[in-house]
Parts: structure tokens; sequence; C-alpha cells
């Protein structure tokens, strides 16, 4: 009797082959074959993050990670990601325990406990998107688009989650020099961080699926659609995306007093940090001219009281801005008192005009967690603010602050990094971004380099001036195209002066910053159901 020969049945790349798995309950109790590859991709991360030198790392980052996973089940490639994430943040967020250690009674211990489960969280990410890395191999066009997508989305939840916290989304390691930066006007920095998983997953499927060679010129061809968008996109830069009304020039000066966090709600040294904030802003006021409007711009929390209790420095403050004929926007705390008698903190910054008059005021609506206020403290009174002061209340949306022909959009320390929330700001009317911050309480550390860094992003994305003033530092002044006209280095005292100009009208970004999400969402769906109903054929993966 002829029996018919064996159908040979080609096992999909990942974790569901039964002898990948026999290798991957011998494999995975041991060390060696489970740490190597997050840990490299962390890394890889973090030295991207950390220099200007090795942002390109960016790029290929993710490979290790990728490989790590090839031959695991999901649930431990999940456990695979956590690790490379929660060694990622560990790292490059160690800074957030400065004000731990130096300005709260909790013990070091306690402090690096507290950073460890911020890191196991923000590691889920991570470990989310190796769960899917192993059930849906890097090996087609549709696979990586999903997974590219699925990353996308995760950084995104990320950012809008519970209180949510976009800290160093991937397309924030690229410079602003990039042509991809000019996608960001358009569609937003999570556009920037779907291009660079993309040339991951890309680079690994071309280095990594040598099985059948017949399919070789379509890997190549994935990992060329990146190249050729920048090249695109460096002929499109010539052409110049900026808008700015140049007819209405504003003179800025941003002050950096540099007053140490121990010595700024000090009663011994309120009245010198004040003076020394009048007499920075007088000396920068002196080569004003009445024919070009002035800004002057203090940091967060510069006023050295609440600004209802301070009726001495409301005086001085409006005879300062007669004095110099400028324009103040400073930070200050506030309250009001409800029918109860309670008082409600927040945490403003308010804009004087050259008489002396308070125009405009903007209370924060991002605060941060365990910092300026305790969340679910309803339901865990046990828990408690990680730093001394009130708990703040936020604030409510508001139009623009209106000064001359200018609208100012301000944003109060960490909301400078949400991209949506500043967009949306901007799409009410034209005009330019103010960020308003104290990093002191984190000292002489990368916290400072990295809030910058993370800020950046919305100077690009709204292709507006960005002017950031800063306590100790980084103060900057940043111009449309992300590129930082003037800076002032961290624990320095100065001022930053320079000519600025409105734009005349909203980017696409800013009249629609949740395109992008909708469309990733949609590709995502799409994608997940193409290979649902037609599954791979061949293990290159490239039908």
């Amino acid at each position: 009797m002829n029996q018919s020969p064996r159908r040979k049945t080609v096992k999909p790349f990942g974790g569901h082959d039964p002898d990948l798995i026999k290798i991957n309950r011998v494999m995975s109790p041991r060390l060696f074959f489970i740490l190597p590859g997050p840990l490299c991709t962390a890394l890889l991360l973090h030295l991207a993050f950390s220099s200007s030198r090795f942002w390109p790392c960016i790029w290929f980052a993710f490979i290790p990670l990728c490989w790590s996973v090839r031959t695991q089940l999901p649930g431990r490639a999940f456990i695979q990601g956590i690790i490379a994430g929660f060694a990622f943040y560990y790292l490059n967020l160690f800074w957030i325990t400065n004000s731990i250690r130096n300005f709260s009674a909790l013990p070091i211990p306690i402090a690096l406990v507290i950073m460890a489960l911020l890191a196991i969280y923000l590691g889920l990410y991570f470990g989310f998107f190796s769960f899917l890395l192993a059930k849906n191999p890097p090996v087609s066009w549709v696979s990586i688009l999903f997974l590219a997508s699925c990353w996308t989305l995760l950084e995104w939840l990320r950012g809008n989650l519970f209180v949510g916290f976009p800290w160093h989304n991937l397309g924030t390691a690229l410079s602003p020099g990039s042509p991809f930066t000019l996608l960001l006007p358009y569609v937003g920095v999570y556009s920037l961080s779907f291009v660079i998983i993309t040339t991951n997953l890309a680079l690994y499927s071309l280095i990594f699926n040598q099985d059948n060679n017949h399919f070789m010129i379509r890997r190549i061809a994935t990992l060329l659609a990146v190249p050729i968008l920048y090249f695109l996109l460096l002929a499109a830069s010539h052409t110049g995306i900026a808008s700015l009304d140049k007819s209405l020039p504003l003179k800025v000066s941003i002050i950096q007093p540099n007053i140490p966090q121990e010595e700024k709600w000090n009663p011994a040294y309120r009245q010198r940090n004040f003076t020394l904030l009048e007499e920075m802003s007088l000396e920068s006021a002196a080569t004003s001219t009445s024919e070009i409007p002035h800004l002057v711009i203090w940091p967060e929390a510069s006023l050295p009281d609440f600004f209802q209790d301070a009726p001495l420095f409301r005086q001085r403050i409006s005879t300062l801005t007669r004095q110099g004929n400028f324009y103040l926007l400073a930070g200050s705390p506030q309250y009001d008192t409800d029918s109860a008698g309670k008082h409600h903190y927040f945490n403003s910054a308010l804009l004087f005009s050259p008489g002396g008059k308070l125009i405009a005021g903007y209370d924060k609506i991002k605060l941060v967690p365990f910092g300026e206020f305790t969340p679910l403290a309803d339901y865990f009174p046990f828990l408690g603010k990680m730093v001394p002061g009130a708990d703040f209340t936020a604030g409510r949306p508001q139009k623009p602050m209106d000064l001359d022909n200018f609208s100012l959009v301000p944003s109060i320390c960490f909301e400078g990094i949400f991209p949506e929330f500043v967009a949306g700001s901007m799409a009410k009317d034209s005009g330019f971004l103010v960020n308003i911050t104290n990093d002191a309480w984190f000292g002489i550390s990368s916290g400072p380099r990295q809030h910058l860094l993370n800020v950046r992003m919305r100077a690009m994305e709204n292709r507006c001036y960005l002017l950031r003033c800063a306590n100790t530092g980084i103060s900057a002044i940043i111009s449309p195209d992300g590129q930082i006209i003037k800076q002032l280095p961290l624990g320095k005292r100065g001022q930053l002066e320079a000519i600025i100009y409105p734009t005349i009208s909203p980017t696409i970004y800013a009249r629609h910053p949740y395109l992008l999400i909708l469309l990733l969402t949609v590709m995502a769906a799409g994608c997940k159901i193409y290979m649902q109903q037609w599954p791979l054929k061949s293990p290159s993966g490239f039908p």
C-alpha cells in the first residue's frame, strides 16, 4: 500500500513550536539566557537618551530584546520585557531620588524602593510589547506594522493612563536637525516613535530571518522604506513650514536666579531673593525700547509667598513693571477658600501688565503625583507626599494669555512634556509657548537636561518659539524648528534675551492631536485581522 509522503510542516517563528517550548523550559531558569538581551536593550536606550553622541543607538536598541524573546513563551517574554523596561527607567530616572533623599524624611532604602516601584510600573509597557512580540514575531510587513503600531499606542497610554508620564518617548531622542522631525507639526512626537520602532523591527527581521533567501529582496525593501522617507523629508525641509509674523517683534528676557531649594522658602532669604529678581529684571529692561513690547519671565514659584498674603511683594511688582515698562510672567502659589472654609491651593503663573496690574492667571492642571498631590488619598490615607508642602488642586483649562498682539500659552514644570495637552492650548490661538519650572529639587543631576529634552519637542510640534525659564537651569530659548538659540547651564545665575515672533496659525497637529493615535488603532486592528485570516505561509513571513 502506497503512502503519500509526509508533508513537512514549517513552524512559524516564535515561541509556539513544541520543540522551542522544550528548549524554553530548559533555558529559562538560567539567567545567562534571560538577562543579556533585555539588559543590552536597556543599556542602548540609556545611552541614546543620555548623550547626544550616542543617540543613533535608538535605531537598533530593541534588536537584543527581539532576539532574546525569539524562543520564549509569551508569559516569559513579558517578564523579559519588564526587565528591560525596569533597567532602563531605573538607570535613566534615578535622579528623581534626589528630591526624596534631600527634601523628605524618608530613609534612603525607602527612596530606592519607591524608585524601583516606579521603574517596575513603567517597565510593564515594555512587558506588554514583549508579550505581543512573542505572539506575533516580526517576520512580515504586516506583523512589523502591527507591532510598531502597538508600541506607539503603548507609549501614548503611558502618557495618558492614570496621571500620565510621557517621559522619554522614543522620538525625543532624535536631534532637531533630523528630517524626521518634519513630521512633528503634522502628527506629533509619536510618529517619530513609530518610525524608530519600525526600523528596529525591520532590521531585526533582515538580520535574523535568514532561513529563506528567496524573500531577501523583500526584507531589504522593508528596511529601505525608512531611509526613503528620510530623504523625502530632507527634500521637503527646504520648503519651510514655520509661519511667523515678522511684523510683531517681542523682546523676551528669561531670568534664572539660581536660588537653592533650601533657601527658596526660608523666611530669612525672602527679601534677598526677591531683590535679586528685581535687579536682574531692571538690568534687562535697561536695553529695552518703547517701540517693541518687552516680556520678562520668572521661574515657577518665584514669588516667595502666597500671592494673596504678600501685599508688599504685590506692590513691589507693580512698581517694578512700571519702572521697567515690561510685562512680567511670574510663578506664584495661590489659594482660595470654599463655602466650607477649606483652602484650595494652586501652583500658578501670573501675568502683570507694564502698568503693574494682574491681567491674567493660569493654575497648573497636570500636577506631579506625590509631589504636588497624593493620588487616591481618600482610599489610602496612609499614603502621603514625598516632599514637604500642601496638597495642590488642579486648575481648569483656560484661554491663552493675551498681551498686546500676542498670545502666550503657559505651562508649569512637567506639564510641558504632555504633547496633546500643550497642543490643545495652542489650537485656541496663535502665539508662543512658555514653560516655567523649578528643577532645583533634583540638584546637579541629569533630570533638568532630560526635562529640557522632552519639553523641546513641543516647539517643533507647534512650530512656535518656546521660552523655558528654570530657577536653577536649564533655561533656554528654543526656535520653532527645535534649535536652542540660547541657554543657561545648570547651576548658573544669569539671563537670556532675544527677539521672537508669534506664529500666524496653529499646526495640523495642534488642531488634530489625536489623529495619529486613531490611525494607528485602525492599523493595529487591521493588521491583527489580516494575520488571523491569512497566517504566514513561510518562515520568512514575506508572502
